[in-house]
């Protein structure tokens, strides 16, 4: 006797798996540590970044006003004619910087000294600037929210700051003398004739500081 068994036309039984489903994914106490590790490092690139953005600004803040200084320098050496209220044009003159850190943090200014034909040394505040009834040739204006926090004066070897120390100060260059007239205002007391003075900037966001050294 034989017997042939035909699988084709017969139903096998189902097979049911007994592993158990693997569902992927975080626990809550994952997710909140991944969220406390990216949160920290923003944090630290923000910062950096803040930081970096401020020496930047604070570098390009002192280099604009190392020009502004070297731009009054080349005014006086070359007798640059000057506005005034009753001539068109002026070449007696000298010309400087000022830089004020208690009324004027944000600014300073380019100016010619009008005062007689050897000018007073310092800048006499008018209305405007570039008109014949000012010394103001050019204000410049810090950006950033960079500001002028110490104008310094350097005598014997000392130096001594605003605001306690000093509270403005004067560059002036005039024709013969190529080197800086320095005259420094402490406390209303006016120092001339000095050989070295600094201008420190601070920005708004940092603790960093920079300084404009002149001698």
């Amino acid at each position: 006797f034989t017997r042939t068994l035909n699988l084709a036309s017969q139903e096998l039984p189902a097979v049911r798996s007994t592993m158990p489903k693997l569902v992927c994914g975080f626990t809550l106490i994952e997710l909140i540590v991944s969220i406390s590790i990216i949160t920290a490092l923003l944090s630290v690139v923000v910062f950096s970044f803040r930081n970096s953005s401020a020496r930047l600004s604070l570098s390009a803040s002192a280099q604009e006003i190392a020009i502004a200084i070297r731009q009054a320098q080349v005014y006086g050496l070359s007798v640059k004619g000057a506005l005034t209220a009753t001539a068109p044009a002026d070449f007696i003159y000298g010309y400087g910087a000022y830089f004020n850190p208690v009324t004027s943090p944000s600014d300073y200014y380019v100016y010619a000294d009008k005062d007689s034909s050897t000018g007073n040394g310092t800048y006499d505040v008018g209305s405007g600037c570039g008109s014949g009834s000012t010394e103001c040739v050019e204000k410049f204006s810090l950006r950033d929210g960079i500001k002028i926090t110490k104008v310094c004066q350097t005598v014997s070897g000392a130096e001594t700051c605003a605001p306690a120390g000093s509270t403005s100060l004067d560059i002036k260059f005039k024709r013969p003398d190529s080197g800086a007239q320095i005259r420094v205002s402490l406390g209303g007391t006016v120092t001339s004739g000095l050989s070295k003075a600094r201008i420190e900037l601070s920005a708004p966001t940092t603790s960093d500081t920079i300084s404009v050294i002149i001698e």
